[in-house]
């Protein structure tokens, strides 16, 4: 019979199977992390993948090249920065350089605005609102 699998030997004692349980639940604790870590790592390729996806391919741009902000301009990322550089930019100034900065940040995160909501709905009317946008407003000024 099994039973010295059930009651320790002497008290205060551990059974055997008692004695395996904690490197069985370091063990299982370590693959679930590394489990874990693996789909975190998975789920960032398919968010970047899906940030650098084009949407607005099959759109004539109006816009001259060297003008013309990337569609990969309007990530996270960019947006951050963008927000982070208004609020240091005073937009009562006189100087022409920090106008255009304003400018341009702002078409940032306005272009971010509108290509997560397409991206992330897919629907076709969200999807031409950021291509209007982008060919229409999505340039530097300089």
């Amino acid at each position: 019979m099994l039973l010295h699998h059930l009651r320790p030997a002497a008290a205060g004692t551990p059974t055997r199977c008692a004695a395996r349980r904690p490197r069985a639940l370091r063990y299982a604790y370590g693959s679930i992390m590394k489990l874990l870590a693996a789909i975190a790592i998975l789920c960032s390729f398919h968010v970047q993948a899906t940030e650098n996806k084009p949407l607005c391919q099959h759109r004539e741009l109006r816009i001259e090249p060297d003008m013309q902000m990337k569609e990969t301009v309007f990530t996270k990322v960019n947006a951050k920065s963008a927000k982070a550089a208004l609020e240091r930019l005073d937009s009562n100034s006189n100087d022409l350089l920090a106008l255009f900065a304003i400018e341009n940040n702002r078409r940032i995160v306005r272009g971010y605005k509108l290509r997560a909501r397409a991206l992330e709905s897919g629907e076709k009317d969200d999807i031409e609102s950021f291509c209007d946008f982008y060919v229409s407003e999505a340039f530097y000024h300089d």
